[in-house]
């Protein structure tokens, strides 16, 4: 396979990430050494002994990646995925992020899956530096690593603190990695990830909601609504007009909430929606309470 030929960002220097702690890794255990490793990189101070018992399956004398990617929120850090690509990994080592990956470096029918942590590329050569097993500074060309990375569906991720998304990450990316925090009830973490994503990407209605949504699970009504505003301006979304209606209805303001009910269920053509909007509006006050000092406050909160 001839070696790919890679159109890469801020010119063709090599880029090396030599302070990335290296761990090399105990038998079978190259999945806590790697996310010892991806940790480490992003200020963790710990040890692949620290993981093992996390992310370590004896039975399968390996790790997978659901249980690296559970274990990184121990540490308040998120693993977020990215694009499979080399020209993404290069990024992402300009912007100071070392890609861990999974590689077969095997067979496709006797695998040996690896987890491996990408710390520098030198255009010259065109080869990729890993901290790898026990090697500090294992070579792999871009032919190599493109076809053993093919074998995982090339899947990397970004291992990084909650307000520092990954570069080459899309809205949709971060906020997938972010959003098991709020699942967990971990709703000061949940929000630093979503507001990073709204300072990141400030036309993401996604991420205006997903904030709105920490708001208003600790009932704060103005700072929910205004953040369903800002989401709503970018888009009308069927879901976000719910959650404000929900707000607004908190709030004693049944009419306004009926409004975006009403917009809510003109834009829910096939009826997926019903039931949930029908529930919103089963829970709306009997009557209008809102007060002018309500109404005062929504129209401040708008952004």
């Amino acid at each position: 396979m001839p070696a790919p030929q890679l159109k890469l960002p801020g010119g063709n220097e090599a880029i090396e990430l030599s302070g990335t702690p290296f761990f090399p890794q105990k038998r079978y255990q190259c999945g806590p050494a790697a996310l010892a490793t991806a940790l480490g990189a992003s200020g963790v101070d710990v040890t692949p002994d620290d993981l093992v018992a996390d992310v370590y399956l004896p039975g399968r004398h390996g790790s997978l990646q659901a249980e690296l990617i559970a274990a990184t929120r121990r540490y308040q850090r998120v693993a977020t995925q990215i694009e499979p690509d080399l020209e993404g990994l290069v990024q992402e080592l300009r912007a100071g992020h070392p890609p861990l990956l999974l590689l077969n470096l095997g067979f496709s029918w006797l695998p040996v899956w690896h987890y491996a942590v990408v710390v520098g590329y030198e255009p010259q050569s065109s080869s990729f530096i890993l901290r790898s097993g026990t090697r500090k500074r294992a070579r792999m060309s871009a032919a190599e690593l493109m076809r053993s990375w093919a074998y995982s569906d090339r899947w990397a991720v970004i291992v990084s603190g909650l307000q520092t998304p990954p570069a080459t990450a899309t809205a949709v990316q971060w906020l997938t990695a972010v959003a098991p925090y709020e699942s967990l009830g971990k709703l000061d973490d949940a929000e630093r990830g979503y507001r990073a994503a709204t300072m990141r990407w400030p036309d993401s209605a996604l991420a205006w909601t997903a904030l709105g949504n920490i708001d208003a699970r600790r009932a704060e009504w103005i700072a929910a609504i205004a953040a369903y505003n800002r989401a709503l301006e970018l888009g009308d979304d069927i879901v976000t007009l719910n959650n404000r209606a929900s707000a607004l209805g908190s709030l004693q303001c049944r009419r306004l909430a009926l409004g975006d009910l009403d917009r809510a269920a003109a834009l829910d053509v096939d009826r997926r929606y019903a039931a949930a909007l029908g529930d919103t509006r089963t829970e709306l006050p009997p009557l209008d309470h809102c007060s002018a000092d309500s109404v005062d406050r929504l129209a401040e909160s708008a952004p």
